[in-house]
Formats: C-alpha cells, sequence, structure tokens
C-alpha cells in the first residue's frame, strides 16, 4: 500500500522486524530479517520511533562454541540466521577475524563436475547444474561457467518431435494451445509455425470469451451516457455513474462518437430549442427565454440570438423594471383617458409617498410653476418653487 505522495507505508510487520532486529544489528540485521527497506529508510524510521541501534553486545560462550565448530558452514545469510540468529554476516567475519578462524579451502573443479558444467549449463542455466551438483553454489556455478566462456542458450533447440507436434496441434489449437503443450513461448511458437508455414483453422480454434476490462462501460452505463450527457454535460452525468469521474464520461463520448453512436453535446441546439428561441426571445430577453430552456444559460440564448439575427423588443431589451414601468405607464394612461384628461407630451411621473402613481407632471424644470395632469379625484392642483420636489 502506497500513501498520496508515493511513500511505501509502514507496516505492522515491518516496525516488528524493526523494533526486534535494529538494535541489534541495525540495518544490516534487518535486512536479514526480511525487512526490504534501504538504509536511509530504516534509520530515519528508527530515529522516528525513538529505536537506537545498542554497541556489538558480548558474545555468549555458546554464540563462541557454535562460531568455532561450524565456522566452515556459516557463509551465507541463511546459515548465519538459523546458526547464530543475533549475529550478521558483517559481525560473524569480524569475530572470525578476531580468533583468527579461517575457512576450509575450497575444493577444485573436478574434470566429471566441468564435464555436467559443459553439458547442462546452456540448456538448464546454473539452477539446472545446481539441482545436478547440489555440493556446489548458484554463485560457484555462474562463477565457473564465466571462466569456462559458458553462456545460457535463449532458446531450447527444437527437436523433429517437438516440430511434429507443432504441426499437428497448431491448426487446432493455435499459438497458446501449443505454447502450453510445448512449454514454449509464444513468440517460439510464432517463430517456428512461420517458418514451418502453418496456419490456424480458424472454424476449429476454440474461441475465448472475451475478458472485460476493470475500466471498461457496460451497456447499462453507455445508455446512461447517451441519455444524460446531452442534457446535464459530463460533471453531472459522473455522478449518476458510481466510480466515474467527469474525465472518464468525456473520454467515452468520443469513444462512441468514434464507433458511431450519435453523443450530442450540452451545448447543440436542437430543433425544438431553437423554435423556442425564435417565438420568445424578442419578448422575454435572454433570461426569460433561458428560463424555458433548462440546458441553456442567459450567455448561451443572447450569443445563439446574435447568430441568429434575433433581437429584443424595447421592452425586453430595458428589463423587467422598464417593462414594469411600462406596464403601470400604460394602465394610468388608460386611466386619464378615461376621465377625460389626456397626457401632455413629456410629461413626466407624479407619485406619492408610498409609491403610488398619481398623475403626470409637465413641468420641464425651467418654469416656476408645474400642472399636475391626470391626478386623482379631488386633488388639488399645487404650485411649486423651482428646485422643489412635489
Amino acid at each position: 500500500m502506497k500513501a498520496g505522495n508515493g511513500w511505501k507505508v509502514w507496516t505492522e510487520a515491518e516496525i516488528a522486524i524493526l523494533r526486534t532486529h535494529y538494535p541489534n544489528g541495525g540495518w544490516a540485521a534487518c535486512r536479514e530479517a526480511g525487512l526490504a527497506r534501504g538504509r536511509e529508510t530504516t534509520q530515519s524510521k528508527a530515529h522516528a520511533l525513538g529505536i537506537r541501534e545498542a554497541a556489538d553486545p558480548e558474545w555468549s560462550p555458546q554464540e563462541l562454541r557454535v562460531l568455532k565448530s561450524r565456522h566452515g558452514e556459516l557463509t551465507g545469510h541463511e546459515a548465519a540466521r538459523s546458526l547464530l540468529p543475533r549475529r550478521t554476516m558483517a559481525a560473524i567475519r569480524r569475530k572470525a577475524r578476531e580468533l583468527q578462524l579461517k575457512l576450509p579451502k575450497r575444493q577444485g573443479w573436478t574434470h566429471q563436475e566441468d564435464a555436467v558444467l559443459d553439458r547442462h549449463y546452456r540448456s538448464e542455466g546454473p539452477g539446472g547444474v545446481a539441482r545436478r551438483l547440489p555440493q556446489r553454489s548458484t554463485a560457484s556455478i555462474k562463477s565457473r561457467a564465466q571462466i569456462r566462456g559458458l553462456t545460457v542458450s535463449s532458446h531450447r533447440a527444437w527437436s523433429h518431435r517437438d516440430e511434429e507436434r507443432l504441426k499437428t496441434l497448431y491448426p487446432q489449437v493455435g499459438a497458446r494451445g501449443c505454447a502450453h503443450a510445448l512449454k514454449r513461448s509464444l513468440r517460439s511458437i510464432g517463430a517456428r509455425a512461420l517458418e514451418l508455414g502453418l496456419r490456424v483453422d480458424r472454424k476449429r480454434l476454440p474461441s475465448r470469451p472475451r475478458r472485460r476490462r476493470s475500466n471498461e462501460y457496460s451497456a447499462a452505463e453507455d445508455a446512461i451516457v447517451v441519455e444524460f450527457y446531452p442534457l446535464e454535460g459530463g460533471r453531472r452525468t459522473a455522478e449518476r455513474l458510481p466510480g466515474r469521474d467527469h474525465e472518464s464520461v468525456q473520454s467515452r463520448v468520443k469513444q462512441l462518437r468514434r464507433l458511431g453512436v450519435r453523443v450530442d453535446s450540452q451545448w447543440t441546439w436542437t430543433d425544438d430549442e431553437l423554435a423556442v428561441l425564435q417565438e420568445h426571445y424578442p419578448n422575454l430577453g435572454r433570461a426569460g427565454t433561458a428560463a424555458l430552456l433548462p440546458r441553456k444559460t442567459p450567455r448561451a440564448v443572447q450569443r445563439r440570438a446574435a447568430l441568429l439575427g434575433i433581437r429584443m423588443s424595447k421592452g425586453a431589451r430595458r428589463g423587467p423594471r422598464a417593462a414594469g414601468a411600462e406596464a403601470g405607464r400604460k394602465a394610468a394612461g388608460d386611466a386619464a383617458e378615461k376621465r377625460g384628461q389626456p397626457i401632455e407630451p413629456g410629461a413626466s411621473e407624479v407619485r406619492d409617498g408610498n409609491g403610488v402613481l398619481v398623475g403626470y407632471s409637465a413641468w420641464d424644470g425651467r418654469s416656476g410653476l408645474t400642472t399636475a395632469t391626470g391626478a386623482k379625484d379631488g386633488a388639488d392642483r399645487t404650485t411649486h418653487e423651482p428646485g422643489t420636489r412635489s
């Protein structure tokens, strides 16, 4: 498991190894105990946990007896961990030098061992030779092979029997089946079949069920994308698909379009939407028309109308307040005409303290008198001085 910043999180088992082995041998002891961490990482974690590396503890008499009697067996980490679990290989070597202990003289390679190495190293590698020569380690076999100029063959030679089996099986089971039956790689099977001119009989080849990838969209998810993406866009469509984000939805839309599936964009104008725009935009303006089109914003409505050459009326252009004032002015004018009081050209509105329209005034700001027209019945005509408000 990795944290968000990419660092590998310390597990409880690793911390247990650190607490047990770090005081006795530091990073080397933890590594021999199976801790797959670097030196700096291990030291930093030990410092954070308050674990300190103790001085090299004294060798017990039992450990000294094991070291002296079985020093020849302590040649690897596995043997050292089993015989002297509290000691690292570096500590064992230091103590052996203090006691002037020497490893037994290595036995030279015999002619029989060299013959086995020459015969099987190219085909079986160091592991196969180690099974035939149990007294030799893998490192010793590699070193001896390097001295004798031996290398591991990259491929196994084809025998007459293998070729006959390939000719029989390849048309029936294909390359994968032959690779499993002959224990060879797909590349080796394909190259040899090409050399022999073999072809697969597709009718007899068993079909494998197609495996669905983990991030592949299902048919139900594709149906949701096709239905809701044109209406809601990528982000809101992704909320309907658990485990998907808007980037995944956008990528899937592109894939569906390449496959020939029609997926309209959120910004595409349909014929019905264009009809609504042409009918209502001149009277309602961009905000009112956008209220009738859930997929469109007022700005999108205004842009599309400009492209089509559709213009708003004067009332819609002046906005809701102007339209309301126009409606109020028209209603007051109708009432004044009914009372037989025509409105003079250029008259302005006169309202009371509550903001109710009471009539119109012909005062233009230049004369000292103002004549109120269209006032309520019984309202007195008033005279205003220049600069005063009614």
